[in-house]
């Protein structure tokens, strides 16, 4: 046999058979060695252990949070109440339902606000944790302005004519009683309006010396002043130009010495008279 025989035939014993372990210089992966299976078994093994760390986790803050919601650092020993004129400190307190000694943590500041709020005389409320063991509650109230009826009852009402909560039977506070046969914010802003500018000093009359006010349905607006036994009247649309008519007469009147014998003080359009004494 040839050299050239016997060269192609060990080619083909070394290369040619399909059923080699090498082909190309690599050996082929058998069927029990893929690494497919232990790639699905690491990661069930990585999920189950991030589930067991977060459930260690999970009762371990659950823990947490019993231990410091019920732990006596963290028990109030001091509330400051700020803001509050006519209700007591323990009002609030009780309306709020916070008292020393409840675990600062364990407390909802929006709930306690939130029954703030529905006391009649709370306008508006704030409330914040100082931890660990402080809280501070900050009340506005509302400030009553006049008296008002409603059916059988007295009540309180605001600058704007708003009802407040009834007058009890022994409050001693002396208001001007208002009588509103129409109620829109227009009518809320005449009032407003009106007090401001006595509190202001631009009407020469006290609030004390107001013994009622009275919106009527045909627009006219009346102020009774006890002390002087005068009625102003003047249109509830016009009131700001027609007041500064009625405070010039007014001081014409005081001039003459005649302002005592003045029974009313009307303004109607741009006119303005006076009703004297009979």
């Amino acid at each position: 046999m040839s050299t050239a025989t016997l060269n192609k035939t060990a080619k083909l014993r070394l290369g040619g058979g399909k059923n080699n372990a090498y082909r190309g210089g690599r050996k082929r992966p058998s069927g029990n060695g893929s690494p497919t299976g232990w790639i699905v078994v690491r990661r069930i093994l990585i999920i189950w252990l991030t589930l067991a760390v977060l459930a260690a986790l999970s009762v371990g803050l659950l823990y947490g949070y019993r231990l410091a919601t019920t732990h006596p650092f963290f028990g109030l020993t001091s509330i400051t109440v700020e803001g509050n004129q006519r209700l007591t400190r323990g009002h609030i307190l009780k309306t709020g339902d916070v008292s020393l000694g409840l675990n600062s943590l364990d407390m909802n500041v929006a709930e306690v606000e939130e029954k703030l709020f529905r006391d009649p005389w709370i306008k508006a409320a704030t409330v914040r944790r100082e931890l660990p063991n402080r809280l501070w509650i900050g009340v506005t109230e509302k400030v009553p302005a006049f008296w008002v009826r409603q059916g059988n009852g007295l009540y309180y009402a605001d600058a704007e004519g708003r009802v407040i909560a009834p007058v009890h039977p022994g409050d001693t506070e002396s208001l001007p009683m208002l009588a509103v046969a129409r109620e829109d914010e227009a009518v809320g802003s005449l009032l407003s309006s009106f007090l401001g500018k006595i509190g202001n000093g631009e009407i020469p009359i006290s609030q004390e010396q107001i013994a009622w006010m009275r919106v009527n349905q045909g627009g006219e607006f009346e102020i009774f002043l006890d002390g002087r036994n005068l009625t102003l009247r003047m249109d509830a649309d016009m009131w700001e130009i027609q007041l500064h008519r009625i405070k010039t007469v007014w001081r014409d009147l005081m001039e003459r010495g005649e302002f005592a014998n003045a029974a009313s003080i009307t303004a109607a359009g741009d006119k303005v008279w006076v009703i004297r004494r009979g």
